[in-house]
């Protein structure tokens, strides 16, 4: 309350349940200073004592905080108690709020900028005229261009904090396919199923309406109170692993025949969100339903423009307590715009370059050390291939095969492997190197 009454927002912007009981454990309170730098850095001591992890940092009394505070706003310093302003930074530098070459997940929202354009038009599309359309949309977008972050970011905590009405009290899951999608639906539904059954898959699997039956099987009775019933939302991110993992055709079509009986049903509890590689845009398209879904219910990513780029640059930073050099976000961005697939080394570039970062800045001559934006990773990589000895070397290069689909006419694609066969891999050593494998790597 006291953070809200000095700088008009929120701390943790999604005040889903989830979300921050994550915060409270993992994350400090956002520095008041990032967002109001007219504001005394003393007040941030206050809060930040008030909200420390460890019980024995905290005050003793809630008196003792307001007595703090209000010292603070009639002007005079409360007493430091063995405390300096020095404590403030030890608190926040644990968090990193750049991913990597991760997406953002739903527990990362508040570290997510740029999007907030697009997260609106997806929150718009959802909300369309009543009807079918409402329960589908279908988020298309190149490799790397940020499609299951906006949606895992973005969309999702923004339905949880009732963007849509109704929305905070949807069951939320979410799924890969793989090579068995039954199978990963399956634990998806167990993450919010009530009281279910030992077994999913067997009656998903007895007909086309078995998806439907098992959905309402594992989702609470509809009650008088309630509108329309519970209602499940399912992202099934990275769709495009239906054509290029599933390697029984007829294992597919049930699937998507399963999923369009469920959407099409009266009274449907189901609501869909898939993510789609653009690449693979022409795959569902051979279904006629599908063709119709997606020409309705289709919304593109397009690139972060110069403005978008520089709040994912610079915000998550400064919501941490950290600035960068005078016209160096600018540069960065001038360095990743326009390059397909560009965000996740500008991620990368940034999850570095915090780590790098001295007396909360980050400074060009940290991003000269690292290669830029485009030198970043290739860098990492070389040095760590490096290090490797000649047998090492030669089961990353078979590994790195592994986690590859070939495509045909189209990119490749990631494809995700079991821990076994890469023990496995371990285990034989260099024996059975195919020749050629570092060509093709």
């Amino acid at each position: 309350m006291l953070y809200e009454t000095l700088t008009g927002e929120r701390p943790f912007r999604y005040a889903t349940p989830a979300k921050l009981l994550y915060s409270h454990l993992n994350e400090p309170l956002p520095l008041v200073a990032a967002s109001r730098p007219d504001i005394s850095t003393e007040f941030d001591e206050v809060l930040q004592r008030a909200t420390a992890k460890a019980p024995a940092e905290r005050f003793a009394t809630v008196g003792e905080l307001a007595h703090a505070f209000c010292s603070l706003a009639r002007g005079v310093p409360p007493a430091r108690d063995g405390r300096s302003q020095a404590s403030i930074p030890a608190l926040v530098d644990v968090h990193n709020p750049y991913k990597g070459l991760h997406a953002f997940q739903e527990a990362d929202a508040d570290d997510f900028f740029g999007r907030e354009a697009l997260v609106q038009q997806l929150v718009d599309r959802l909300a369309a005229a009543d009807g079918q359309a409402t329960r589908f949309l279908a988020v298309v977008g190149p490799s790397g261009s940020g499609k299951s972050s906006v949606v895992k970011a973005g969309l999702i905590p923004a339905l949880r904090d009732g963007a849509l009405p109704g929305a905070e009290k949807w069951f939320i899951t979410e799924m890969v396919p793989g090579s068995h999608p039954l199978a990963e639906l399956e634990t998806a539904l167990w993450r919010v199923a009530v009281d279910p059954p030992p077994d999913l898959v067997t009656p998903m699997r007895r007909d086309e309406g078995g998806m439907l039956r098992t959905i309402r099987r594992v989702l609470p009775q509809e009650t008088a109170l309630q509108r329309g019933g519970p209602q499940l939302l399912l992202l099934i991110d990275q769709f495009e692993e239906l054509f290029t993992l599933v390697e029984d055709a007829e294992e597919r079509e049930f699937f998507l025949e399963s999923i369009l009986m469920a959407l099409n049903a009266p009274r449907s509890p189901l609501r869909l969100v898939i993510t789609l590689r653009a690449d693979f845009y022409d795959r569902p398209l051979q279904h006629p339903q599908w063709g119709r879904l997606l020409k309705q219910q289709a919304e593109l990513v397009l690139p972060l423009n110069r403005t978008e780029l520089t709040w994912a640059v610079r915000e998550p930073a400064a919501r941490m307590g950290v600035h960068l050099e005078d016209q160096l976000a600018g540069d960065i961005v001038a360095d990743v715009a326009d390059q397909p697939g560009g965000l996740p080394l500008l991620q990368y570039v940034m999850t570095e370059l915090f780590e790098r970062r001295q007396d909360h800045r980050i400074t060009r001559a940290a991003y000269e050390e690292l290669g830029g934006v485009q030198g970043a990773l290739g860098r990492r990589a070389e040095a760590v291939y490096n290090e490797l000895d000649d047998q090492a070397q030669t089961l990353t290069r078979q590994l790195f095969l592994r986690l590859v689909t070939l495509g045909q006419g189209v990119e490749d694609t990631r494809r995700r492997v079991k821990r076994a066969e890469l023990e496995a891999l371990s285990a034989t050593g260099s024996a059975g190197v195919r020749p050629g494998a570092a060509f093709f790597c």
